[in-house]
């Protein structure tokens, strides 16, 4: 029997190893690649997002120099948004007590304030009546409110029938003609002798990249006719009421002359960006007592938009120790020691004896310089310096040398905070003089 030829064995083992040695490669080559994309995905996976640069936080820069302030250019143009030295619009502002961009003003309020920024070159005067084009005061709207500001265009008026304001000014309002789509003036037949203002102090300014805030202290000013003396006084509150339509006596600050006002106070050689000398201000009135507000505009490609207005709220801890404020019948008292020496006409004797009050007032309150009295006699002003209350003193007591028994003298008391700050005394024939050289 013949046998039958087959794969012999060493072969056949060589092939199975062969076939085991391709499996086991093919298996290491897929691990490897698994592992490579498994490892790539894990890459990935743990590669970190890019880190996003936080935009820097605009703190402001905050302006406080009182001369960096009237030579920039960007608060001149803020601050004329804000009513552009028009007391009816600073009228219509305080008034508000308060507003934001975002509530819902009304259209007599928008154009209150946009009127303001109506300039004498942008009045008609040919006609009969002055008139300013609707066209220039919605150019004005926009540019107090925001490009995207709209308003009815209707009458209005101006200090809301007030008439501490309205029969001083002349023009108490705007009547629109829609015929020729213009505002005509509504106008009283008074003369714009001494009207009432309210000016504003500008105490600091925080400049931002996108806005602007300015705060300011306000001013009330009445003005009083003097008969007696035929004169102008103005009297300066701390405060108004829209209420009432009143100066509130406990309000008051001082009382001085125009020309006082006029020349010091609002001395054009010297004039801010709010229409103040804030040295003198200063000086004769106690700004801490004064209330403060807070414009803030917002930045637009033409300039600043009106955004808010608002109280500054100031929290001030009570301790055992603060000297407490004096009540209106501690400030009376205090007062009429002087008082009864004010007026015209004065003898010398008077005037002496007025000196030696001061002197002994000012000897008991040595430690209270808010009470100090400073006296100032024709040119001559005697002031406190260095807190050296016995300086003062001294000077005030020689001044008793250089009074005239056969003489009259007029004497007039500075009030701050309303209490007596300083005596002005004046001889009657050099007062005379003086008004006959004006």
């Amino acid at each position: 029997m013949e046998r039958k030829k087959g794969i012999p064995l060493v072969a056949l083992i060589i092939f199975i190893g062969l076939l085991v040695a391709i499996i086991l490669t093919c298996i290491i080559i897929l691990g490897t690649n698994k592992n490579k994309k498994t490892s790539g995905e894990n890459q990935i996976a743990q590669t970190p997002a890019p880190v996003e640069v936080p935009v820097e936080e605009d703190n402001g820069e905050e302006i406080v120099d009182e001369d960096e302030i009237n030579s920039d250019s960007d608060i001149q143009a803020a601050y004329k948004i804000t009513g552009n030295g028009k007391t009816f619009a600073k009228y219509a502002i305080y008034e508000s007590q308060g507003f934001n961009i975002e509530d819902d003003l009304s259209d007599t309020f928008k154009l209150q304030l946009a009127m303001a920024q109506v300039t004498n070159s942008d009045m008609d005067t040919q006609s009969s009546k002055k008139s300013v084009s609707k066209d220039v005061v919605e150019s004005y709207v926009q540019k107090v409110w925001g490009e995207d500001s709209e308003v009815e265009y209707k009458d209005f008026s101006l200090y809301s029938s007030d008439t501490n304001f309205t029969e001083q000014y002349k023009t108490t309002g705007y009547i629109y003609n829609k015929n020729n789509a213009s505002y005509e003036l509504n106008e009283n037949d008074v003369t714009e002798e001494k009207p009432s203002e309210i000016p504003e102090i500008i105490t600091k300014v925080v400049k931002y990249n996108s806005k602007i805030e300015i705060y300011v202290k306000p001013l009330f000013i009445q003005t009083i006719y003097d008969s007696d003396n035929s004169r102008y006084l103005r009297a300066l509150y701390k405060n108004y009421n829209f209420s009432s339509k009143e100066y509130p006596l406990s309000e008051n600050i001082m009382v001085i002359t125009n020309d006082d006002y006029e020349s010091v106070l609002k001395a054009s050689y010297n004039q801010d960006v709010d229409g103040l000398n804030y040295k003198e201000v200063n000086q004769n009135i106690d700004l801490n007592q004064l209330t403060e507000y807070k414009y803030t505009l917002t930045k637009s490609t033409n300039g600043y938009n009106l955004k808010s207005f608002e109280k500054v709220e100031v929290n001030r801890p009570s301790t055992d120790d603060e000297d407490k404020e004096m009540t209106e019948q501690e400030k009376a008292k205090f007062n009429e020691k002087f008082d009864i020496y004010t007026g015209n006409g004065k003898t010398g004797n008077d005037v002496n004896k007025l000196l030696e009050q001061i002197v002994t007032s000012n000897e008991e309150n040595t430690e209270k310089t808010d009470l100090i009295v400073e006296v100032k006699f024709n040119n001559e002003k005697i002031s406190l310096e260095d807190d050296d209350v016995e300086a003062l003193n001294e000077k005030i007591s020689e001044l008793i040398e250089k009074i005239d028994s056969d003489k009259l003298y007029n004497v007039k008391a500075i009030y701050k905070s309303a209490i007596i700050k300083s005596i002005t005394i004046t001889e009657e024939n050099a007062e005379a003089e003086a008004d006959d050289e004006e």
